[in-house]
C-alpha cells in the first residue's frame, strides 16, 4: 500500500488537480471515510518500515502499524484517564493517552506528541517519559494490527494547570450547553464542539472528560459483560468505573478500551 498524493504524483497527472481527485475520492470513494490525510508506515512482523498508507486503510485492511501510550502519573500519584469523545473507535470509554505513529516518526516523538494534542498542551510535554514495555499487538477478528510502545509520563506542575484550565473549559461548556438545550440534545452540541476543536489542530478534540484515579481504583474495579458495537458487538467482559459527568449523569459507567487499558488491568492481575 501507498500513499495516494505521493502515488498521484508519479503519474502524468497535472499538479493542480491532485488536491481535486483526492476530493473526489473523499467524497464519493467506497473508502472515503477511512481516508484522513494521515500516513503511517505500515511494517514486517520484525517491526521493519515496509511501506506507507492512509492509517484508516490499515486498519481497515489489517495493515500493521505502530503506536505508542502513555499511562499519565499526577505529583500526589494518581493516573489521569481520558473519557474517548463520540466518533472515535471505543467511544465513551476510560483509556491512557496514545495514538497511531504517523509516517517516518520514532515511537518517542509520537508520544510526546500525542501527549500534547490530548493533554491540550501549549507544547511538547516536558514531564518525564519513561518506556516500560513494547508488544505486538494481534488478535485473531481485530483488524487493528500494530507494534506499541508503552509509556509512563509524570505531569509536571505547569502541564497539570493546562489539563486543568481544560477541564474547567469543557465542563462549563457542558453545564451551558445542558441549560440552554437540555440533556439530550447537549449531547450533540457538545459532540460537535469537540470536531470543531480537532479541525483546528488534529487530536485536540480527542477526550470527552479527564479524570484523576487512584492506581488501586482502577486495579480493583469492578466488571461486567457486555456488547461492544465496535467489536462487532460481541460480549466482552470489562472492567468500568462509575464517574459524574454533567452530560453523561452521575453514574456514568466508564468501561475500559478492551484492546488497551482492560489489557493492562488483566495483565497487571496476573502479577
Amino acid at each position: 500500500m501507498i500513499n495516494i498524493r505521493k502515488h498521484l504524483e508519479t503519474l502524468d497527472i497535472e499538479v493542480s488537480e491532485i488536491d481535486n481527485i483526492i476530493d473526489i475520492i473523499r467524497k464519493y470513494g467506497e473508502f472515503a471515510k477511512l481516508i484522513k490525510g494521515e500516513p503511517a508506515d505500515v511494517v514486517d512482523e520484525d517491526d521493519k518500515k515496509i511501506g506507507v498508507t492512509e492509517i484508516g486503510l490499515c486498519h481497515y485492511l489489517g495493515l500493521r502499524h505502530r503506536t505508542a501510550n502513555a499511562i499519565v502519573l499526577t505529583k500526589e500519584g494518581k493516573v489521569l484517564l481520558q473519557l474517548r469523545a463520540p466518533g472515535r473507535k471505543y467511544e465513551l470509554f476510560l483509556s491512557i493517552f496514545g495514538g497511531h505513529l504517523k509516517a517516518g516518526q520514532e515511537y518517542e516523538e509520537a508520544m510526546r506528541d500525542e501527549l500534547r494534542q490530548e493533554l491540550h498542551l501549549d507544547d511538547l510535554p516536558k514531564g518525564i517519559l519513561t518506556e516500560i514495555g513494547k508488544e505486538s499487538y494481534e488478535v485473531i477478528g481485530d483488524k487493528n494490527v500494530e507494534f506499541r510502545k508503552l509509556y509512563t509520563h509524570k505531569i509536571t506542575d505547569a502541564e497539570y494547570r493546562q489539563v486543568e484550565d481544560r477541564i474547567d473549559i469543557i465542563e462549563n461548556k457542558k453545564r451551558k450547553l445542558v441549560e440552554k438545550h437540555g440533556i439530550e440534545q447537549a449531547k450533540k452540541f457538545f459532540s460537535e464542539w469537540l470536531k470543531s476543536d480537532e479541525r483546528r489542530d488534529q487530536g485536540l478534540g480527542e477526550v470527552w472528560g479527564y479524570y484523576g484515579v487512584n492506581p488501586k481504583d482502577i486495579t480493583n474495579a469492578d466488571h461486567e459483560t457486555i456488547s461492544v458495537k465496535d467489536d462487532d458487538y460481541k460480549n466482552i467482559e470489562l472492567h468500568y468505573l462509575i464517574i459524574s459527568d454533567v452530560i453523561l449523569g452521575p453514574n456514568f459507567k466508564g468501561f475500559f478500551t478492551p484492546d488497551l487499558l482492560d489489557r493492562i488491568v488483566n495483565e497487571f492481575s496476573k502479577i
